[in-house]
């Protein structure tokens, strides 16, 4: 499973780092060389804003041909259309 986590840190100051949001990638078809992932990405109230989650799945994913980026922008960008489309 990959974890991404974004913080927002206030003038570089790491010790006051706050998480505003999580996404989670899970591969949930034994690692074959065509995967599909389960992809849940969620965002803390941040400035009284709160969006998702957002859930979905990456299908046929070419795992071994690909990066970490690559999975991320990927699953973040089918996800994102959806919501928008709604």
């Amino acid at each position: 499973m990959l974890q991404v986590t974004i913080e927002l840190i206030p003038d570089g100051r790491k010790e006051m780092a706050t998480v505003i949001g999580r996404g989670y990638i899970a591969n949930v078809s034994n690692l074959a060389d065509l995967s599909d992932y389960a992809c849940k990405f969620e965002e803390n109230p941040w400035q009284g804003r709160v969006y998702g989650p957002y859930l979905g799945t990456l299908v046929n994913w070419p795992r071994n041909e690909r990066g970490a980026w690559e999975i991320v922008h990927e699953a973040l960008s089918q996800l994102l259309s959806v919501k928008s489309q709604s």
